[in-house]
């Protein structure tokens, strides 16, 4: 147990466990053969943690990129419309709006 660190994995590959004789209770081995699918289980959940994270960061890298382009569209032209509010004719104003909105 105290080989298992916080990654989820052994610092060593477990001993494979003793297999028991047919009529044969030695706790030992039961303890080693629990404790050895234990640690496969949890090596495997933390692998599928690992994955489900790194798809995670993707999904949030993705979407931020898909919002910031419109976004920075968006900005353009408000930000136009507010530096020549007052040098720009209506009919620019309404379509650099209406883009806007659009």
């Amino acid at each position: 147990m105290r080989k298992f660190d916080a990654t989820g994995t052994l610092a060593e590959p477990p001993i494979a466990p003793r297999k028991a004789k047919q009529n044969e209770r030695d706790e030992i081995v039961v303890l080693e053969s629990a404790f050895s699918q234990m640690a496969t289980r949890i090596g495997e959940q933390w692998r599928a943690l690992g994955q489900q994270d790194r798809e995670r960061r993707e999904l949030v890298a993705n979407i931020s990129h898909d919002l910031r382009t419109p976004l920075s569209s968006l900005h353009g032209y408000l930000e136009t419309l507010s530096l020549k509010a007052d040098t720009l004719p209506d009919t620019d104003r309404r379509r650099y709006l209406s883009i806007a909105l659009a």
